[in-house]
Formats: C-alpha cells, sequence, structure tokens
C-alpha cells in the first residue's frame, strides 16, 4: 500500500500486517446414491458419510452447536442460518 509522504522522507522499507476475515456462505451439494433393488424385493441406498446429519454437513452442524453452547436461542440461529440462505428450522436446530 503506498503512503503520501512530504517532500524530503526517506523510505525506511515495509511494515507488514496480517489481517484474517472468515468467510460464511451457503454450499449446496447435491449427492446422487445409487439405488438397488434385491431379488427378494428390498431396497438399497449407498450410505452417506457419517459426518451428514439430517441434510446438513458437519461445518453447519458445528457452527449451530458453537452457538447453542454460547446460550444464542434457537430463533436467533434460525434467523441468522436464513438470513445466509441456508434452508433450516427451529425445529432441525433445537434437534442438534
Amino acid at each position: 500500500m503506498k503512503a503520501n509522504p512530504p517532500a524530503g522522507s526517506r523510505n525506511k522499507g515495509f511494515e507488514d500486517i496480517v489481517v484474517q476475515d472468515l468467510s460464511l456462505k451457503p454450499q449446496v451439494t447435491r449427492y446422487r446414491r445409487e439405488r438397488w433393488e434385491t431379488p427378494d424385493g428390498k431396497t438399497i441406498i449407498a450410505a452417506l458419510d457419517p459426518g451428514l446429519v439430517g441434510g446438513y454437513a458437519p461445518i453447519c452442524i458445528a457452527c449451530v452447536d458453537a452457538a447453542l453452547s454460547g446460550q444464542v436461542t434457537c430463533e436467533r440461529i434460525v434467523t441468522l442460518l436464513n438470513d445466509m440462505g441456508v434452508v433450516i428450522s427451529k425445529r432441525q436446530v433445537c434437534a442438534c
């Protein structure tokens, strides 16, 4: 970044600063699971990753858990997530 020093000033190099940020945005992934019918009429569907619970990925679940442990109400968590584009209900949040 450039500075605006007065005339006659001497350059003394640079000073670094590290700025951290967090990007929270919804990410939707569609999984296509194979579905089979056995000869005896039973249906077999490919298993999902065990970290996926009720249609939500581990990071989403962890954020809800952290907010709940910080005593944020279910209503506020739902509002925050809905405003960010995550489709979730109060019942689903409270079940975490």
